[in-house]
């Protein structure tokens, strides 16, 4: 059995600490590699005996660093800083509880071993289901810092890759204790497996795919780079600086510009592009039909929709009647001048049958020139930006500007066009369990629309793009995201980037501009976009049931018949 000196084990802490904490595919990928190796191994074997304070502290501060954009509050307030905290150490005890259960008087057990992977991955899981759900920081994202590890999502999802670096650190910790061949043998393999599988994965499927030769799918992802100061009238002093909603579809179609003359499948506008709602005449259509001359050169008339409700209205202005059009009726215009679909995130209201207004955060597609559209709704919502979890709450919503809230939707839809679009809005898409439901209706192309100014300047939108980039791997499917503030980008079906707007100078949060993408549409079925997280999730009770069993039910049946020794 291998021993270490203070100094040894107390260097083992600090720099496992470091790994584990840079070890993520939106800090130092290399570094991830490590961790997902030896990183925790490096810990547990820092350990003298097992303990559950000194983990809780430990992974801890590991969550307090990669959480750290929590502490950009200045549009959410400093009650984030709470729950910062809370979430910081709820994880850390989870992590505290489970090397507490690592033996150090007595060689670890392979059905040991096998029940604490089972039962991280499911601590993991079920974080889902708090308030709204935590989906940051799941440790199989140090798996997913290169191409071909990344694939290994495409069995089980993240948590089935949190599974598979939980195990391969555990292996590490018996094999330094223990010194068997075995283990040894053992441990090589389950680090090279999912490079191997990667490798080959990837080969395979570019050979299918190149002999497909399918027609690239023409893409154009905007990304308005505005502050809410500058789109929200909730800030207080700081409303001077709002633009009208008919300068922030001027800034749009500045941007789209770059693309008028570019054939183009789609056009994806960020989360709440314009907000005030999607119908409601907040322009005049004299304005509307001025910036499309003024800006895009155009004075052709064709490509307006007709004037008429839901998407027009007549009103009156000091007794002059004129035409109204609202945020739907611009988003259509585009795709008819564009002869481009469009997908827009937009707010929405609706009476619910009583009297009373039903919001929306939604996303629309706009097909060209059809007098129709589609609206998906948003399910996963914000706690204290997009709904209050409870009542006592609201008081502390509204010293922030935060007044009216939404109602979250109910099912998952794909929008049917020249492709299926399956859409998400903002940090819907770091749950795969919900993304997977649009591949499972169908969907060839991830669609999402984000805006994540609300903790400027931290490590959020790289962190964010991590776990949407994941949901390619996880379904097969590739992804094209537009952000108001974030990494507006689009990735293949393996997780492999084709492009980041701002990237080439070096500012991809604050970067506004309109880029053009060929996304290739090749897609696949995956075993995760079968089963979902049902597979790891199964997999693992059923460990942890074997592992009860044996450990607290058959062995106490042989002590209680085995006979007393004189």
């Amino acid at each position: 059995m291998t021993s270490f000196t203070f100094a040894q084990r107390v260097s083992l802490i600090l720099i496992s600490l470091v790994i584990v904490s840079l070890g993520q595919p939106s800090n130092l990928p290399l570094i991830g590699v490590i961790a997902s190796t030896c990183g925790y191994a490096l810990f547990w074997l820092g350990l003298k005996k097992r303990s559950f304070v000194i983990p809780f502290i430990w992974f801890s501060l590991i969550q307090l660093y990669q959480l750290s954009w929590m502490t950009s509050y200045e549009y959410v307030g400093p009650y984030i800083l709470i729950v910062y905290a809370f979430l910081c150490l709820a994880v850390g005890a989870q992590f505290g509880l489970i090397s507490y259960c690592i033996p150090y008087d007595k060689p670890l057990s392979t059905q040991r071993l096998m029940a604490l992977c089972a039962l991280w991955s499911i601590f993991e899981w079920a974080r889902l289901f708090f308030i709204s759900g935590y989906t940051w920081n799941p440790t199989g994202l140090a798996l997913a810092c290169t191409d071909f590890s990344r694939q290994w999502a495409s069995i089980g999802g993240i948590y089935w890759l949190s599974f598979w670096v939980i195990l391969v650190n555990l292996m590490l910790f018996k094999l330094v204790k223990s010194c068997l061949k075995t283990t040894k043998a053992g441990w090589i393999i389950c680090v090279s497996l999912p490079y191997i599988f990667g490798a080959a994965f990837i080969a395979w499927h570019d050979l299918k795919k190149d002999s497909l030769n399918q027609n690239p799918y023409h893409v154009a992802l905007v990304q308005t780079a505005m502050l809410p100061e500058e789109k929200f009238p909730y800030y207080g002093e700081k409303a001077k600086m709002l633009y009208t909603p008919l300068e922030q579809w001027q800034r749009v179609l500045y941007l789209l510009r770059s693309q008028k003359h570019n054939a183009l499948d789609l056009i994806v506008l960020p989360e709440a592009v314009v907000p005030y709602g999607s119908f409601k005449p907040l322009t005049a259509f004299q304005d509307l039909e001025y910036s499309f001359e003024k800006i895009l050169g155009s004075k052709d008339k064709t490509f307006f929709p007709p004037l008429k409700p839901p998407l027009a209205h007549m009103i009156t202005d000091e007794g002059e009647p004129f035409w109204g059009v609202g945020n739907a009726y611009w988003a259509q215009t585009i795709a008819n001048y564009f002869a481009s679909e469009v997908v827009a995130g937009l707010e929405d209201f609706e009476m619910d049958g009583t009297k009373s207004s039903v919001s929306y955060q939604a996303a629309f597609h706009f097909a060209p020139f059809k007098e129709e559209w589609q609206r998906y709704e948003k399910q996963i919502l914000v706690p204290m930006a997009e709904y209050v979890p409870y009542a006592w709450c609201r008081e502390i919503a509204k010293k922030w500007g935060i007044i009216y809230f939404f109602t979250p939707g109910t099912v998952a839809k794909v929008f049917k066009g020249k492709l299926k679009l399956g859409a998400s809005i903002c940090y819907e898409e770091t749950f795969g369990n919900l993304v997977r439901q649009n591949r499972v209706q169908g969907a060839e192309i991830f669609v999402n629309v984000t805006n994540d100014i609300w903790y400027p300047n931290s490590m959020l939108p790289q962190q964010h793009f991590e776990l949407g980039r994941l949901r390619t791997v996880e379904n097969g499917v590739p992804l094209v995201r537009a952000c108001n503030n974030g990494v507006t980008s689009a990735v293949d079906s393996f997780g492999r980037v084709l492009k980041i707007l701002g990237e080439d100078e070096g500012e991809v949060e604050w970067s506004a501009g309109a880029i053009n993408i060929e996304v290739p549409t090749y897609n696949y079925n995956t075993i995760y976009s079968y089963f979902g997280d049902m597979l790891v999730v199964g997999f693992s009770l059923i460990l942890l049931i074997v592992y009860a069993l044996d450990h607290y039910v058959i062995k106490r049946k042989v002590l209680a018949h085995k006979p007393l020794s004189n």
